[in-house]
């Protein structure tokens, strides 16, 4: 009887550790300036622990995304002036974005959404902040990533992802009519 009640006070036990380490969200910041959100601690190195992937035996480090390529992309976001430029820096992002869900890298996917809508907000900020004059259009664009990620809990696929996308880009058009009517 005792031995049961170990099992079953245990298995509580993880059940609830597990949840709470699930439920925690840390943003870490590489030192190449992307971020990643976690449920895994930030490593000293600026490498990040969730983008190693073991395999029995071996060791495979796999990189979530390509920092240099989304990084440059990222700043033409933020730095393209004209809503045309904007929404076609958008879309490339976009596009990188569900190639990765495509291909079966959702976490990825979801990570470099993650990490657009942080810049796009910390970018807002810091203009805010300075009292200078923010473009009104990324706003819009902020909200676009934003929809994307608040599919993250019930999205397990990449067809369930790429609906996800389709329904943050019809929900950015319909904000887009409705300012110029």
């Amino acid at each position: 009887m005792n031995h049961y009640l170990f099992v079953i006070a245990s298995s509580l036990l993880l059940f609830s550790v597990h949840n709470t380490m699930a439920g925690t969200i840390i943003k870490c910041v590489q030192t190449d300036g992307t971020i990643e959100f976690t449920n895994k601690s930030c490593s000293k190195n600026g490498r990040y622990q969730s983008k190693n992937h073991y395999k029995r035996g071996s060791k495979h480090i796999r990189s979530a995304f390509l920092q240099a390529d989304f990084l440059y992309l990222q700043k033409n976001l933020i730095h393209a002036k004209t809503q045309g430029g904007i929404e076609q820096q958008a879309h490339k992002i976009i596009n990188k974005i569900n190639t990765y869900a495509q291909q079966g890298k959702i976490n990825s996917a979801y990570n470099m959404t993650a990490a657009t809508y942080a810049k796009l907000a910390k970018h807002i900020k810091e203009k805010q902040w300075q009292a200078q004059s923010i473009n009104k259009h990324l706003l819009p664009i902020r909200s676009l990533f934003e929809d994307i990620l608040l599919s993250q809990s019930t999205t397990l696929t990449s067809g369930e992802f790429n609906q996800a996308i389709e329904m943050a880009l019809l929900n950015y058009k319909k904000v887009k009519l409705s300012k110029n009517n």
